[in-house]
C-alpha cells in the first residue's frame, strides 16, 4: 500500500513547490528544476515508486533542454521515453513555459542482507539547457525498508545414535533478512505417517525418546545474512534397535508467520568399537642382527554393543623386514579382551646395520580404525668375516711364506688385528697390507690393525719365517698365524705353517768288546727266568714220579697181606667219635738237696772250669736270624700243607654233620652194601 501513495504525495510536494518558485523574484536563468534538492523517500524491498518532477524555462525565448535521471546499480530506472534515463530526453520549451517528466523506481530484493535496512540510496536528476548551456540539478534519495527471513542451511536427513545413550545434533541456521534479528527454533515428532504428534515446542517426548533445544542464546541478535547453529539433544531409549523423526521448524523474529521447515531423523545403532594396545614389546628399543627376530604381544579389545569381527592391518612394512601376524582377523563378544596376539618381525640376512623400521598395526571394524599400535625395528650389527685364501711356499730354500685373504662378511664395518709367532729363534715377520697400524720401531713386524673395513670389503696380507739351515737334531719350524676381529674378538683365525730343519750328523763310538762278566750277565738277563724255569718243573716231575713209586709199592704190600678188613657203618661212625684221653698215672721226681742239685747241674754242664766264650759279632748273628726265620717259615709252610693234605684226604665230616650221618645210617638199617666200601688204606671213597 505504501509504495502505490508515494508517487501521489511526491506530485503533491513537487507541485507546491513549483509555485512557490514561480512566485519568487525571477532571478534564475536557463531551464530549472521546480523543487530543491535533498528528499528522502521509503521504498519496500523489491517494491516500486513513481516520481513526477516538473522544470521551467526562465528565459524570454525558446529553449531546448535535455533530461535525464542516474541512480546506484542493481536499481531499475524507467519512464516512457523512447531514450534510456540515463541518456536524457529532449524537450523544447517556450519562455515561461513549465514541462513534467514522470518516471518509476523499482528497489532490489534483499539479497546476502543487502541492501540493509534503513540505508539510504541515492539518485539525480539533471536539466541541461541548450539555449545558454547551463544546467540543474535536482538530487533525492530512497530508504530501503525491512525484509525478514530464515533458512535451514545444514540439517535434515538420517543420523544414528547409540542404544541408552546422549548425543547433540546440529542444525545451521541463517538470517536471510535484512537487519540484525533474534532467530526461533521449535521441534515437532511425527508420527509413522509423517504428520506431527501434538504442538511444536522447545522440548518433547514420545515413544521413549525425548528431545530439547539447548543454548538458544546462539539464536538470539543474529546479522544480516549470519548464520547460527542450533543444539538440539537426543536421548535414545535403551533398545538395539528403533528410530525417531522430528520437524525442526525456523523462522525470523521479525516475521513469525514465514517459517522454513526441515525433518531430522535418528535410528538407534548399536555401538561398534574396539582397543588395541601392546602387553609385551620386544622389539622396540634393542637392535636385531641379521636372521634375528622379535615378538611384539598384543591385547584386542571389543568396547562395542555387540559382538565384531576385527581385522589387522599392518603398515610401514620395509622390503628387508618380514612381519608376521599370528592371526589377521578376530571375532570377539562385546566387553571381550582377546590376549596372546603375537607379531614375530624378523630381520633378512645381510641387511645393513642402522636400518629403521617404524610398524603400525591398524586395529579395522567395520571398514574403520578404532585404534592402532606402534613399534621399531633396528637392524644390529652382524660381525663375520670369511677365510677366502691361505697359501704357503717355501721361496729360496729357506724362507717360508704365507699369504692370507680375508673378506668382510658382515653387516657393517670391521677390523683385524694380526699376530705372529715362532717356535724357532729365528727372523719372521709380517708384509702388513696397505692403511694398517704398526709399531714402526720393533724392527721385525710381529703384528698389525687394520680398521675401518667396510662390508665386503677384502685384506690381504703376507707372513715369512727364516727357516734355519741345521738344528742340533731335526726339528719342526712352526709359524703360527693368528687373526681376531676388532669388533667382536671371539672370531678368530689360526693358523701354522712348517718346515723340517735337519739336524746335525752325530759320529756313533766304535763298539767295545764285552768281558766274561758282561757277557754272563746279558746271558742271565735274557735266559736266567728260563732256564730257572725249566729245572723247577724237571725237579716236580721226579719228585712226583717218586711219590707215585712209593705208594703204588704201599698198595702193593697191603693187599698181599689178604686185603682190607671189612668195616662196618658203625666201626667207621666210631672212628669220628670223640675219645676220652686215658688218665696216665703222675710220674714222680726224685727229690734231692739243693746243693746236690747244684752240683749234678754244674757237672753237667761242663763245670766251672770251663772258659766263657766271646759272644758273635753283630752282623753274624743278624743273619744267623734270618736264616733262623727263613727256615721257621719254610717248616710252618711245610706243616701247613700237609694238614691240608690230612684234611682234603681224610673224610671226616664235620661235627655238625654227624648228626644227620647217624640218622641217615638209623633209617637205613643194615641194608647198607659193602660194596660201596673203600679199602680202609684209602680215605678217599669213590
Amino acid at each position: 500500500m505504501r509504495g502505490t501513495s508515494l508517487p501521489l504525495v511526491v506530485l503533491i510536494v513537487l507541485s507546491a513547490s513549483i509555485s512557490a518558485h514561480a512566485q519568487g523574484t525571477g532571478v534564475e536563468v536557463g531551464t530549472t528544476f521546480g523543487v530543491e534538492s535533498g528528499s528522502i523517500f521509503d521504498i519496500e524491498p523489491g517494491s516500486e515508486i513513481g516520481i513526477n518532477v516538473n522544470f521551467t524555462n526562465n528565459e524570454g525565448f525558446d529553449d531546448d533542454a535535455i533530461v535525464s535521471i542516474s541512480g546506484p546499480a542493481g536499481w531499475n530506472i524507467s519512464w516512457e521515453n523512447h531514450e534510456s534515463p540515463s541518456m536524457g530526453h529532449l524537450y523544447e520549451l517556450a519562455p515561461g513555459s513549465t514541462e513534467w517528466v514522470g518516471y518509476s523506481i523499482e528497489s532490489p530484493v534483499v539479497s546476502g542482507g543487502f541492501p540493509l535496512s534503513e540505508s539510504l540510496h541515492h539518485f539525480s536528476m539533471m536539466v541541461q539547457s541548450l539555449g545558454n548551456s547551463s544546467s540543474d540539478w535536482y538530487n533525492f534519495s530512497l530508504r530501503y525498508g525491512f525484509f525478514d527471513g530464515a533458512t535451514i542451511v545444514e540439517g535434515g536427513g538420517v543420523s544414528s545414535i547409540e542404544p541408552g545413550s546422549t548425543d547433540v545434533f546440529e542444525i545451521i541456521l541463517r538470517n536471510d533478512g535484512n537487519s540484525w534479528r533474534d532467530l526461533g527454533l521449535e521441534i515437532v515428532p511425527l508420527d509413522s505417517d509423517s504428520q506431527p504428534v501434538g504442538q511444536s515446542d522447545l522440548f518433547f517426548a514420545y515413544g521413549g525418546w525425548s528431545a530439547s533445544v539447548i543454548d538458544r542464546w546462539q539464536l538470539e541478535n543474529v546479522a544480516p545474512n549470519g548464520t547460527a547453529v542450533a543444539r538440539i539433544q537426543i536421548d535414545s531409549p535403551p533398545d538395539d534397535e528403533g528410530s525417531l523423526f522430528f520437524e525442526a521448524i525456523v523462522w525470523s523474529e521479525g516475521d513469525p508467520d514465514t517459517t522454513a521447515r526441515s525433518v531430522q531423523g535418528v535410528n538407534i545403532v548399536p555401538r561398534v568399537g574396539g582397543a588395541i594396545e601392546t602387553s609385551d614389546d620386544g622389539c622396540s628399543g634393542s637392535e636385531i642382527v641379521p636372521g634375528g627376530s622379535c615378538q611384539v604381544m598384543l591385547e584386542i579389545t571389543n568396547t562395542g554393543d555387540i559382538t565384531s569381527s576385527f581385522d589387522l592391518n599392518v603398515i610401514g612394512e620395509e622390503e628387508w623386514l618380514d612381519v608376521e601376524l599370528s592371526i589377521s582377523s578376530i571375532t570377539i563378544d562385546s566387553g571381550n579382551t582377546i590376549s596372546g596376539v603375537s607379531i614375530n618381525t624378523t630381520v633378512a640376512e645381510a641387511t645393513e646395520s642402522g636400518k629403521v623400521a617404524n610398524i603400525t598395526v591398524q586395529l579395522i571394524v567395520d571398514g574403520w580404525s578404532p585404534g592402532h599400535v606402534s613399534f621399531n625395528i633396528i637392524s644390529g650389527k652382524y660381525f663375520e668375516w670369511t677365510l677366502d685364501m691361505s697359501t704357503s711356499e717355501i721361496i729360496g730354500g729357506n724362507n717360508l711364506t704365507s699369504t692370507w685373504t680375508l673378506t668382510n662378511s658382515g653387516n657393517g664395518p670391521d677390523g683385524i688385528v694380526a699376530n705372529l709367532d715362532s717356535n724357532v729363534v729365528t727372523e719372521f715377520s709380517f708384509l702388513p697390507p696397505l692403511g694398517s697400524s704398526f709399531d714402526p720401531n720393533s724392527g721385525f713386524l710381529r703384528s698389525f690393525e687394520l680398521l675401518d673395513i667396510e662390508p665386503g670389503g677384502r685384506v690381504s696380507f703376507v707372513a715369512w719365517m727364516i727357516v734355519p739351515e741345521i738344528a742340533p737334531v731335526e726339528t719342526q719350524a712352526v709359524l703360527t698365524i693368528e687373526v681376531r676381529s676388532t669388533r667382536d674378538p671371539s672370531i678368530i683365525f689360526t693358523g701354522s705353517e712348517m718346515a723340517i730343519i735337519p739336524g746335525e750328523e752325530v759320529e756313533e763310538p766304535e763298539p767295545e768288546e764285552d768281558g766274561f762278566g758282561e757277557v754272563a750277565i746279558k746271558w742271565m738277563n735274557k735266559w736266567l727266568e728260563l732256564t730257572l724255569t725249566i729245572i723247577v718243573v724237571f725237579l716236580g716231575t721226579l719228585g712226583v714220579m717218586r711219590a707215585l713209586s712209593i705208594r703204588s709199592k704201599e698198595f702193593g704190600d697191603s693187599e698181599g697181606e689178604g686185603g682190607p678188613e671189612t668195616e662196618n657203618a658203625e666201626e667207621w661212625i666210631s672212628r669220628f667219635k670223640k675219645v676220652e684221653p686215658e688218665e696216665t698215672g703222675a710220674i714222680e721226681s726224685p727229690v734231692l738237696p739243693h746243693s746236690e742239685f747244684k752240683t749234678s747241674f754244674i757237672e753237667k754242664s761242663g763245670g766251672l772250669s770251663e772258659k766263657r766264650m766271646d759272644s758273635p759279632d753283630g752282623k753274624v748273628v743278624s743273619e744267623a736270624s734270618d736264616v733262623l726265620d727263613r727256615a721257621q717259615a719254610e717248616g710252618d709252610i711245610r706243616e701247613a700243607i700237609r694238614l691240608a693234605d690230612e684234611i682234603s684226604l681224610g673224610d671226616v665230616l664235620h661235627p655238625d654233620n654227624e648228626i644227620l650221618d647217624v640218622v641217615d645210617e638209623t633209617k637205613n638199617g643194615s641194608d647198607s652194601s659193602s660194596e660201596d666200601e673203600g679199602p680202609p688204606d684209602f680215605d678217599l671213597e669213590i
